[in-house]
């Protein structure tokens, strides 16, 4: 029997910091290993508004989605409730 360790959380910052090089498209090939290995979703919300008057998201409106690959680079894409997609540059 083989015992494997899971790899440890992210913690805030770190998540941030991973977030930001996918956004770029700047992650590093260990960025990516351990990001793959630890199988931990980073969700994200962003409010627009103020803490009185929250947006919601209308679920008309596309959803963003990024797909970051081995090699470090990473596309960014809206997903329309249709199935369109809309690739960003």
């Amino acid at each position: 029997m083989q015992i494997t360790s899971a790899m440890p959380l992210l913690t805030r910052a770190e998540k941030i910091k991973l977030l930001a090089s996918a956004l770029q498209g700047t992650m590093t090939p260990k960025q990516i290993s351990d990001f793959r290995k630890s199988q931990e979703p980073i969700y994200l919300t962003l409010n627009l508004g103020d803490e009185t008057r929250l947006q919601l998201q209308n679920p008309d409106q596309p959803t963003f989605h990024i797909e970051i690959y081995r090699d470090g680079t990473s596309k960014s894409y809206d997903r329309y409730p249709d199935g369109r997609i809309v690739y960003r540059t």
